[in-house]
C-alpha cells in the first residue's frame, strides 16, 4: 500500500465520532504528562543513547474500536445496545459466543485499555524508536493509541482475515525516516478461502548510519496454534523471501533486517517454521533470536520482581506452559555489523508486578495445584482499572547500535 493509498484509504474511512475528536485532543494533551514520567529508577528503564534505536513488540490482545467493520466478525467489540450484537448467538464456540454476548464494547473501556497499554509502554522508559503492535484493528485505532503515546507517525495494515485483525508500527522521526513499506500476503495455493493476517514490510534510513544503509522491519502476527505447523510454515516462507529479494536488491551488507511480533510458534512443534526455515543454516542469509543470542551473553532476561524460573512471552493454561511467541529476529549484519549492530545486553521481556497476575492451575493427571505468575490479561467485561489488566501477552524489547 502507497502512502497515496493509505492517505485515500484515511479519508474515505467513516466519520469519526465526536467522542473521538474529545479523545484525540485530551490524548495529546496527557501525552504531555505521559513524556515527563520516563523517569523510573530501574536499573532496566533503558533511555536510549543518540546512537540508539530501541525497539519493542507488544501483542496488544484485541484493540478494538467501539465501530463495526463492514465485512468483518468484529461484533464482540460492540457497545452492548448495537443492533448487530445480535450475531453473537451465531457463533459456534460456546466461549466465544458467551463473550460476546457479556461484553460492552463502549468508548470508555476503549479508552481504559489503551491507558492501560500505556502504562506498560511507560514502564519501560522512554518511548521506543519502533513500536510494532499486534492484534489490532485498524486505522482509527491505532491513531487513538499513537497519539496518547506521543508517536509521529505509524503504519497499518489492511487485513483479509475474518475478524479483520491487524499489525501496526509506530515509529519516531527523529532517528528513522521512511523509505517505502508494504503489505506482504500470506497466501496457501492449495486453499484460495485461507485467510490470514499479512507481514507488514517497512524499509527505514536511519540517522548516523552510513550512506546507503537500510533498515527492513517486518512485523508479524502468524496463524494461531488452532492452525495447522503448515500455515506457519507459509508465513515463515513468505518472510524469508521478501528478506531474501530485499538483501539480492540491496546488498548483503547495507540491508539489515529485524523481523518482529507474534510468531505463535513453541519451540516443540513439528515441523517447525523458525527453526526449518528462519534459522536454517542452509539460508545464507539465516536469522538470528536475540533472546538465543543473549543468554551467550548471561543477560537477564526479567525484570527483578519476576521468579527466575519463569520463561517465556505467553502462558498456556491449558498445559501451565511457557513458550516464547514473541520475538525479535535479526540479520546476520546486525549480529555482527559495522554499520548497525544488535546489542545482546539490551534483550528485555517486561514483566512488572503490576502487570502481572497469581493463576491456580491443577494439574488434572496429578492432582497437583500449582500457583502461577503469569500475565495479566485485559478483562473485557471488567469496570474498573484495578481488575482490567493488560494483555496474555508479554512485550519484548532490544536496541540496535548506530556505530
Amino acid at each position: 500500500m502507497t502512502s497515496k493509498s493509505l492517505l485515500k484509504w484515511v479519508s474515505s474511512h467513516r466519520l469519526i465520532s465526536l467522542w473521538f475528536i474529545i479523545f484525540a485532543i485530551s490524548s495529546s494533551l496527557s501525552s504531555l504528562s505521559f513524556a515527563q514520567q520516563y523517569s523510573s529508577t530501574r536499573e532496566y528503564n533503558y533511555r536510549t543513547k543518540n546512537n540508539e534505536i530501541k525497539v519493542m513488540t507488544y501483542n496488544l490482545l484485541n484493540l478494538f474500536d467501539t465501530y463495526h467493520d463492514e465485512g468483518f466478525q468484529d461484533f464482540t467489540f460492540l457497545p452492548a445496545f448495537h443492533a448487530l450484537k445480535e450475531n453473537c448467538h451465531g457463533l459456534p464456540i460456546p466461549y466465544y459466543r458467551e463473550l460476546c454476548l457479556a461484553v460492552d464494547w463502549t468508548p470508555d473501556r476503549l479508552r481504559a485499555k489503551i491507558e492501560q497499554i500505556g502504562r506498560v509502554i511507560q514502564a519501560q522508559g522512554e518511548l521506543p524508536d519502533i513500536l510494532a503492535v499486534q492484534e489490532i484493528e485498524n486505522q482509527q485505532v491505532i491513531r487513538m493509541l499513537s497519539r496518547y503515546l506521543g508517536y509521529d507517525r505509524y503504519i497499518v495494515t489492511n487485513s483479509p482475515s475474518r475478524r479483520g485483525i491487524d499489525v501496526a508500527l509506530l515509529y519516531r522521526e527523529r532517528k528513522l525516516k521512511l523509505k517505502d513499506w508494504k503489505q506482504v500476503p500470506i497466501v496457501d495455493p492449495n486453499d484460495p478461502d485461507f485467510l490470514t493476517r499479512p507481514i507488514l514490510e517497512a524499509q527505514f534510513y536511519v540517522n548516523g548510519a552510513d550512506k546507503g544503509h537500510v533498515l527492513g522491519v517486518y512485523v508479524n502476527h502468524w496463524p494461531s496454534q488452532s492452525a495447522t505447523t503448515y500455515h506457519r510454515q507459509l508465513a515463515a516462507q513468505s518472510l524469508a523471501e521478501r528478506i531474501e529479494y530485499q538483501m539480492q536488491d540491496q546488498g548483503y551488507l547495507n540491508y539489515h533486517v529485524v523481523a518482529l511480533g507474534d510468531f505463535n510458534t513453541t519451540t516443540s512443534e513439528r515441523p517447525n517454521a523458525i527453526a526449518d526455515i528462519l534459522h536454517n543454516s542452509e539460508w545464507w542469509n539465516a536469522l538470528q533470536d536475540t533472546q538465543l543470542l543473549s543468554h551467550q551473553f548471561g543477560r537477564v532476561e526479567f525484570g527483578p520482581e519476576v521468579a527466575a524460573d519463569l520463561k517465556g512471552t505467553y502462558w498456556y493454561r491449558g498445559e501451565n506452559t511457557w513458550n516464547y511467541f514473541d520475538r525479535i529476529l535479526i540479520s546476520q549484519n546486525l549480529a555482527n555489523g559495522k554499520s548497525m549492530e544488535y546489542d545482546p545486553y539490551s534483550y528485555l521481556i517486561l514483566f512488572e508486578d503490576f502487570m502481572s497476575k497469581i493463576e491456580n492451575w491443577k494439574d488434572n493427571k496429578t492432582g497437583r495445584n500449582f500457583r502461577v505468575r503469569a500475565p495479566f490479561a485485559f478483562n473485557f467485561t471488567a469496570n474498573s482499572m484495578s481488575e482490567m489488566g493488560y494483555s496474555d501477552h508479554l512485550p519484548v524489547i532490544v536496541k540496535i547500535r548506530i556505530r
